[in-house]
């Protein structure tokens, strides 16, 4: 645009995880820079909840939910084991019975069977869909400190089940504290064993991910029967956003994503494994992420939702 000093031509760019505004103003032929965030606005981008469905239950098979507190505060949490009440939804062979039990480390904090009616105002706050009265799913609202935690779902017979984990916040945006990662690990099979791994981004910007579906790399941590060959597929809304299915083949991007789980303290993905991983710039809103075996492959495989700084 023309000026008295000349035209003056102003150039810029929004890096979306960090929200940093850079650019270049230039005036006849002085160019000045300028970057930076606003004071004003507080950023309040976040993960918020996790669920995860796979087919488990009966001898050796359960459905395992990990998550991670940050900050220093204790945090609210509203955890579910939902299993006859996925039906009313379309979801067919259920759980019949599912029950859940929190653990800190290798010590139980918290357990249930059958869910209580008084949960229920808690749950309609968040949003999360109804429970029927008197049904056989597991449900517990509790304050945990900051640290890891994982959630067992188990029944005493097979079937498809799902685990949520809900920050339960009055207003999760305002606090410190907050969920930094993820993760499901269940039996990947074929139908509705598909590992699916839910999660809402919310505030008032983009949020940046990692997200890996591991198989053999399991292995190396004692667990028997992993999926050989997992896929990984990111949606929003049924649209595919992205997908993966062996992390290192790009030697670009296998770089990047090795730099990036070193960040945030991901155990690391060996060299030409078969594992999955993708990073993510994401608006706030609702996703899942699907873990499958390629070529219809079975087995243990783990989805893991890392927030990225």
């Amino acid at each position: 645009m023309p000026s008295a000093q000349g035209t003056v031509t102003l150039k810029g760019a929004v890096d979306e995880p960090s929200t940093t505004v850079s650019g270049t103003i230039t005036v006849g032929s002085q160019v000045t820079g300028f970057a930076g965030l606003s004071t004003v606005v507080a950023r309040t981008d976040r993960m918020i909840n996790l669920s995860s469905r796979v087919r488990a239950g009966g001898p050796g098979s359960v459905l395992i939910t990990g998550f991670v507190i940050g900050g220093t505060e204790p945090k609210q949490m509203a955890i579910r084991g939902i299993g006859p009440t996925l039906a009313s939804y379309g979801v067919s062979g259920v759980m019949a019975d599912p029950s859940i039990r929190i653990y800190s480390g290798g010590t139980a904090v918290a357990e249930n069977d059958n869910w209580t009616s008084s949960d229920a105002a808690t749950f309609g706050r968040l949003g999360a869909f109804p429970l029927p009265a008197g049904s056989r799913d597991a449900a517990v609202v509790l304050t945990l400190r900051p640290g890891a935690y994982s959630v067992v779902v188990t029944g005493p017979a097979a079937g498809v089940a799902m685990a949520e984990i809900y920050d339960a916040s009055l207003n999760p945006n305002a606090d410190y504290q907050r969920l930094v990662n993820i993760s499901s690990r269940g039996e990947v099979s074929a139908g509705d064993g598909v590992l699916i791994g839910g999660f809402v981004v919310t505030g008032n910007s983009p949020k940046q991910l990692l997200i890996r579906g591991i198989g053999p790399s399991l292995a190396a941590f004692g667990v028997a029967g992993v999926l050989a060959d997992p896929r990984l597929r990111v949606y929003r809304e049924g649209s595919i956003l992205a997908e993966n299915d062996n992390w290192s083949a790009v030697p670009a991007e296998a770089a990047t994503l090795t730099s990036a789980a070193g960040k945030v303290g991901a155990f690391t993905l060996a060299a030409g494994s078969k594992d999955a991983a993708v990073i993510l710039t994401l608006n706030p809103g609702a996703y899942t992420a699907q873990v499958f075996g390629s070529a219809g492959g079975t087995g243990t495989a783990l989805v893991e939702i890392y927030e990225l700084p």
